[in-house]
């Protein structure tokens, strides 16, 4: 059996960010879609794809035709075919945020000392492949295609191995350091709106009663911090980073105020070549934690945010590189840092 892709892609970013230049850092990368089949063209020959793609590219085709009440009635359709198909894919497909670090890397459970892991996705949207492919190619994997497999959550979300599919994990300081550890979660995209890292908030087998989360991690195309999702603690972190969508009409400043009920930090990115494209990152810190991990339950209450400055946050264009223009649909990008001149503390 062929190797999992992402050890080749770890591997990749192993080399990209050495600790000899990038000392004391962790880089989430995320995500990376893979899928291991015995016979791709097998798969996209068969009936069953080439049905499901005909009849996904004709209603797209028409609802981009239809105006007025049809319009919505075709989208619908479109939506339904597609969740329909999500329950009897022709392919198995893995949605994981890479991580790479120059700080060792654990599990609140397990000393591992790894330098690589992987975090999975289990909500399947309908935008994380295309519909299908403008130019006719017939050898694309598309939405209608595909699934993702079932992660258990009915014992938390602790991390017990490197390439497991849970959401946290931890970097150990030592004794001599405070604090001796941190545990951080990973929530790709629409696993945030589902949850997924508060609904275990009163459950999670920490090793300890005072463990907690503290830096709740959010890579996504298409979200944004969602208060009732936040599951951070006292003084806890939560970052997104999303390459869909601007949480507003500013472009390259720091900006401070309340989005989606949240008080963060946040700075957006916008392209006038690309209008299609936009994206934004949020930093928030949270001031009480959420109560209770389901947020409509009696008695739960969801986290509240402290109020942070934007005097040390830095937005860096980066230059356009013509020959990688076409792996960057939404233009160059640019870097965003908070705590440019002066970290924040894990704990004030």
């Amino acid at each position: 059996m062929d190797a999992d892709p992402t050890d080749f892609i770890l591997s990749e970013l192993r080399q990209a960010f050495p600790a000899s230049q990038y000392p004391d850092w962790t880089f989430v990368c995320g995500s990376a879609i893979t899928s291991r089949v015995h016979d791709v063209t097998t798969i996209l020959a068969s009936n069953s794809t080439q049905v499901r793609n005909a009849v996904v590219q004709s209603l797209s085709e028409q609802w981009l035709a239809a105006y007025g009440p049809l319009n919505g009635v075709v989208f619908d359709m479109l939506v339904n075919f597609i969740k329909n198909c999500h329950s009897y894919p022709c392919m198995e497909v893995r949605n994981r945020a890479l991580i790479v670090s120059n700080v060792a890397l654990d599990t609140p459970t397990h000393s591992l000392g790894t330098d690589q892991m992987t975090c999975e996705k289990y909500f399947v949207s309908n935008e994380d492949f295309v519909l299908y492919d403008t130019t006719g190619r017939q050898d694309v994997v598309t939405e209608q295609m595909t699934a993702y497999p079932f992660i258990d959550l009915s014992d938390g979300d602790l991390k017990a191995s490197a390439k497991d599919k849970y959401a946290i994990f931890r970097q150990n300081y030592g004794p001599e350091n405070f604090p001796q550890y941190v545990d951080f979660g990973v929530e790709v995209c629409l696993d945030h709106s589902d949850v997924r890292l508060r609904r275990n908030i009163d459950n999670e087998p920490w090793p300890q009663a005072v463990d907690a989360l503290h830096v709740q991690i959010i890579p996504s195309c298409g979200m944004q911090i969602a208060a009732p999702s936040v599951a951070a603690d006292a003084m806890g972190f939560v970052f997104n980073c999303d390459g869909q969508y601007a949480l507003d009409t500013s472009n390259g400043t720091a900006c401070q105020g309340v989005q989606n009920s949240v008080q963060c930090v946040y700075a957006n990115y916008l392209d006038a070549s690309n209008p299609a494209y936009a994206g934004h990152t949020q930093l928030a810190r949270v001031q009480q934690p959420a109560v209770g991990g389901d947020p409509n339950r009696s008695g739960a209450s969801n986290a509240s945010f402290q109020t942070l400055g934007t005097q040390d946050m830095a937005i860096l264009s980066v230059p356009a590189v013509p020959e990688l223009a076409q792996c960057f649909a939404g233009g160059p990008g640019a870097v965003h840092i908070y705590g440019l001149k002066s970290p924040y503390d894990f704990y004030a």
